[in-house]
C-alpha cells in the first residue's frame, strides 16, 4: 500500500497492488473514520493441484503411479500467495466521501 496526502489538497490517495483480483472479489468500505478494503486472492487452478510439499507423502509403492507423479508436475514452483486480505486506514476527520478505481493491477482510493 501507498499513500499519498498532499499538503496542497484536501485529497489522500491511498494505492494498493492487486495482481490478478477482480473488482467482483473485493469489498471498499468507510467504518467509523477507517478505509476498509477487503478481497480474496483466488487460484487460477484447481485447489487439488497444489505443491508438493504441501501433498500428503507417497510411498515408494506408489511413487510410479500416474496420480503420484502429475500431482508433483502442477507446481514445481510455487512462490504466489492466494486467500483472504484485508488493509484498514485511518482517514483524516470529515472524509465523506471515497472514489476507487481498479486499473493496471492497482486499487486506487481518494
Amino acid at each position: 500500500m501507498e499513500v499519498y496526502d498532499d499538503p496542497a489538497s484536501e485529497r489522500v490517495t491511498a494505492t494498493f497492488e492487486l495482481p490478478g483480483v477482480k473488482i467482483a472479489d473485493l469489498s471498499i468500505d468507510v467504518k467509523q473514520g477507517t478505509l476498509v478494503v477487503l478481497g480474496q486472492w483466488l487460484c487460477r487452478y484447481p485447489r487439488t493441484r497444489q505443491h508438493p510439499s504441501v501433498m500428503p507423502e507417497v510411498s515408494a509403492e506408489d511413487a510410479g503411479t500416474p496420480t503420484a507423479e502429475s500431482s508433483t508436475r502442477f507446481f514445481p514452483c510455487r512462490e504466489l500467495r492466494y486467500g483472504y486480505f484485508h488493509r484498514r486506514l485511518r482517514l483524516s476527520p470529515g472524509v465523506n466521501k471515497i472514489t476507487a478505481k481498479l486499473e493496471d493491477r492497482l486499487l486506487t482510493v481518494t
